[in-house]
């Protein structure tokens, strides 16, 4: 099912949208960068060998990204950069729930399949998966388990 596209409150060259719900619920939010909607100046900083590709940003605990910095990082080597919220998390926090609150890494697992296949579908490359601390421990327990969708 293709996703609904909204301007993020990052500004200009940045969207998002939910990714639906799973089995437990909320599956989290897919962010992804555009750098010709944005007006910085990444094509300045770009890479005389640029890769091919897309890049996948999972954070950490109590996080959420907001980091825009890493995404001209990314897109200035030449990769469509996304980002998901995790649930409970940002963008995804719903009302009444325990901000961060879960109970296995394992929790994020259905939601990061559910971002790979969007990205995928997306910018038609599997991505390249990124995390940091908790969102680091996701990444690996997904990449272990489900590394021939990723690039």
């Amino acid at each position: 099912m293709p996703l609904h596209w909204t301007q993020d409150f990052l500004g200009r060259g940045v969207e998002s949208a939910p990714l639906g719900r799973g089995r437990r619920g909320e599956l989290g939010t897919l962010i992804r960068f555009d750098p010709a909607e944005d007006s910085s100046d990444v094509e300045e900083h770009r890479s005389a060998d640029p890769e091919e590709g897309s890049l996948l940003y999972v954070h950490g605990w109590s996080d959420y990204f907001f980091n825009l910095e890493l995404a001209h990082f990314a897109a200035a080597r030449g990769f469509r950069f996304y980002a998901l919220d995790l649930p409970e998390h940002g963008r995804s926090l719903e009302g009444g729930e325990l901000p961060g609150f879960v109970g296995s890494a394992e929790h994020y697992l259905e939601s990061l399949g559910a971002a790979v296949a969007a990205v995928h579908a997306d910018s038609g490359a599997r991505p390249v998966l990124m995390g940091h601390s908790t969102g680091g421990l996701a990444a690996a327990l997904y990449a272990q388990r489900s590394g021939d969708q990723l690039a």
